[in-house]
């Protein structure tokens, strides 16, 4: 990289957080690194999120605010890459709050490596609604920084090691090697962006300083039934699995996929088993895929011995889930 700092292009999609988004705002506004732009994005928000805005971009001007129909997050974020003007572009969830030196940081890691990366992650913490942390990562070593291909940050984020997860507001983008967010998702369009830009990239530096701050809230996705939150996911599994398809990805890649298929099939199993929706034609569903990918992840005889287990009845499930839920409190 050249001497000089590039600028970097700050995205925020903004709807229906006028309880947070002015915190969002400060924190990116005292950013150490001072070469940035704020792009906000008001999704036709209902509320007073936009005039909130608004009030900041008098103040600062490297502030910029849109206001367009409400379209949702993805047509939000893709607002907020067209007007980028920065060869960096980092993604800021509007309820969040960063550290004063995140955008620091993730430029360090990501021009750490011999050859910079094109995409950097940094650690972050769990918050809860009044911003009270709730968890963060046994490691958080900011000087440990340790440098992925592309197959490997596929495969360690399909498998959520190495603490890669498909979100993409903990990490700082080389804007030429971005795709776009598909629209019109409620959920799933974070990890079909993260698995296109993994594989558009030619590296990925993980820093394990932890400088993002995310807020656990109880409205959103969460509230979505669970029909509807298995047609999105089923349709991002979908996604990643062209994406794999079409970049040629290696059979450890695509293992590591019918991993990720397996856990969100027990993810949403989890979720019928332990809530009050009854459904014999939906768990018969779920019951076939589990069985299925168990044979897939699990080759050999360890598959058929865990696909024969999953064939038991609703009772076995809710015994299970259940149980795993009370250890977790």
């Amino acid at each position: 990289m050249a001497d000089s700092k590039p600028l970097i292009s700050v995205v925020v999609p903004v709807y229906k957080v006028e309880k947070y988004i002015a915190q969002c705002i400060e924190s990116i506004t005292c950013q150490s690194y001072r070469e940035i732009e704020i792009l906000l994005v008001d999704d036709g928000s209902p509320d007073s999120s936009g005039a909130i805005c608004d009030e900041y971009a008098k103040k600062d001007p490297r502030i910029k605010v849109f206001h367009c129909p409400n379209r949702g997050v993805s047509c939000a974020r893709n607002t907020g890459l067209s007007n980028a003007s920065g060869s960096l572009v980092s993604f800021i969830d509007p309820d969040d709050f960063i550290d004063s030196d995140f955008l620091d940081y993730l430029y360090t890691v990501i021009a750490s490596s011999a050859e910079s990366a094109d995409i950097a992650y940094c650690g972050f913490r769990r918050v809860d609604e009044e911003g009270k942390f709730l968890s963060e990562p046994r490691d958080t070593n900011a000087s440990h920084i340790e440098t992925f291909s592309t197959e490997e940050a596929l495969i360690n984020c399909l498998r959520a090691r190495k603490d890669f997860q498909m979100f993409i507001w903990n990490g700082l983008f080389r804007k030429e090697a971005l795709p776009r967010f598909i629209e019109g998702r409620t959920i799933g369009q974070d990890q079909d962006f993260t698995i296109a830009a993994l594989i558009r990239a030619g590296k990925v530096n993980r820093g394990w300083g932890v400088k993002y701050s995310y807020r656990v809230r109880s409205t959103g996705s969460k509230s979505l039934n669970l029909r509807d939150r298995m047609h999105y996911q089923y349709l991002a599994l979908d996604d990643i699995r062209h994406h794999l398809e079409n970049a040629n990805a290696d059979y450890e890649v695509m293992d590591a996929y019918c991993e990720r298929c397996f856990r969100m099939d027990l993810g949403l199993m989890e979720r019928y088993a332990t809530g009050t929706e009854k459904d014999r034609e939906l768990f018969r569903f779920l019951q076939s895929r589990l069985k299925d990918n168990a044979r897939k992840t699990y080759k050999g005889l360890k598959g058929q011995m865990l696909a024969f287990l999953l064939g038991a009845g609703e009772p076995f499930y809710r015994i299970i889930f259940t149980t795993i839920r009370k250890h977790r409190k």
